[in-house]
């Protein structure tokens, strides 16, 4: 729990302060309470008209693909106010059809809402991922009425090591 808090911190600073990012990152850290090793991959956008920044973010265990989650952020506190149940986004890459994902609200005491899969074992997750790193042109995704755009630049590289440190049998000539 501390390492999801440390990478959700981490992930605040970086919403809030640079959301303009361009590309995909990426990061690994082992936990200092239990030794387990995680990675989390990342977009940022940002909305220039309202100046609201969005996170769209993969993290894994190593050795764990079963236990990849999907975490969605935003600045903009008014999208989802006074809504404390799981919400459903729509995530769209490039023609793909539009995949509908549960997502639970995550507690925070900073200006970043979050929501977090429903649960940790998704069966649509290999799949978005493989289309995230293989995706030409876009991924959309639905914040409240909000069509948010994330780049797809550096995906492809940042979710191939993310394969590999989390053991998927996703990608390149799977």
């Amino acid at each position: 729990m501390k390492l999801l808090l440390t990478a959700f911190t981490l992930a605040t600073v970086v919403i809030t302060s640079s959301a303009a990012r361009a590309e995909w990152i990426y990061s690994d850290a082992q936990d200092e309470l239990d030794d387990s090793e995680r990675a989390l991959v990342g977009a940022f956008a940002e909305e220039t008209t309202s100046n609201t920044a969005y996170m769209m973010q993969f993290q894994c265990w190593k050795g764990q693909p079963e236990q990849t989650m999907l975490v969605l952020a935003t600045t903009e506190k008014q999208l989802f106010e006074n809504q404390l149940d799981a919400q459903e986004f729509a995530i769209r890459v490039d023609k793909n059809p539009v995949r509908k994902m549960v997502l639970a609200p995550s507690p925070s005491d900073d200006d970043v809402i979050r929501y977090v899969t429903a649960a940790r074992v998704e069966e649509a997750m290999p799949a978005l991922l493989d289309e995230v790193e293989h995706a030409n042109k876009k991924v959309i995704v639905t914040f409240g009425s909000e069509l948010v755009h994330f780049t797809v630049k550096g995906a492809a590289k940042t979710l191939a090591k993310l394969r590999e440190h989390c053991a998927f049998g996703l990608g390149a000539g799977q």
